[in-house]
């Protein structure tokens, strides 16, 4: 409960930090310089308190010329990096890799806070050993089970629309959110003592490992990172 409330305040602190941003900054104009900047280093700020899959994303945005970027994140996370108490679900053999290139148009490239739209690319490869949960699968009932291994394959696209706002000369925040899909491969293997049951108990919302095998659905962005350059 107490890393939920944490990650609620985050999305609200994007809110009000970009919109406070967006308003003192909006009609300035960035030099010359500034337009020919080369490239950025990112850190996610939002990743490592993810409650549910908690890991550090770093990235690298090299500018190919005025309106268009094209950058590459890499995100990693396992229980030893995670903040302890983030995720109960989340056993010692948690371990997550991802990678996501992104490219990007910018709308306004000659203004302080630049407005940009982007197509972003992600696979996300998750492994776990997961002890006394519940999962349905393939044309199945549901099963209840002391332990399993679990591994998870998600990939897909976004289509994102976000700022980045120069607060300094040598850094500043990239705000986005977006929408777009996502396919979801979950697997389970060497569940020990498994017992079938009613599939109701996977409760009214999907949970993203509540269903083994291949689901394709609506997928959402939301971010906040800091940059340097």
């Amino acid at each position: 409960m107490k890393m939920k409330s944490l990650h609620q305040i985050g999305i609200l602190l994007i809110v009000l930090m970009s919109t406070s941003l967006l308003n003192a900054q909006n009609s300035d104009s960035i030099t010359k310089q500034a337009q020919k900047e080369k490239s950025y280093i990112t850190f996610n700020l939002l990743s490592p308190v993810d409650q549910f899959v908690p890991r550090w994303r770093i990235g690298y945005i090299k500018s190919i010329n005025q309106k268009w970027k094209a950058g590459i994140e890499f995100g990693y996370g396992n229980k030893i990096l995670a903040f302890a108490d983030i995720d109960d679900d989340n056993e010692d053999d948690y371990q997550l890799w991802e990678i996501r290139p992104e490219l990007y148009y910018m709308l306004n490239p000659l203004k302080k806070t630049q407005k940009y739209i982007s197509a972003e690319l992600f696979y996300i490869h998750h492994k776990d050993i997961l002890h006394y949960g519940v999962y349905q699968p393939k044309d199945a009932n549901g099963v209840i089970y002391d332990q399993a291994n679990y591994f998870r394959q998600k990939y897909g696209m976004h289509l994102n629309y976000g700022y980045f706002i120069h607060t300094g000369k040598r850094f500043g925040l990239n705000v986005y959110s977006g929408m777009g899909f996502r396919i979801r491969n979950n697997n389970y293997s060497n569940v020990i003592n498994p017992e079938t049951t009613d599939s109701t108990m996977l409760g009214e919302i999907e949970f993203y490992r509540d269903y083994e095998g291949v689901k394709f659905g609506v997928d959402f962005s939301l971010g906040l990172k800091l940059f340097l350059h």
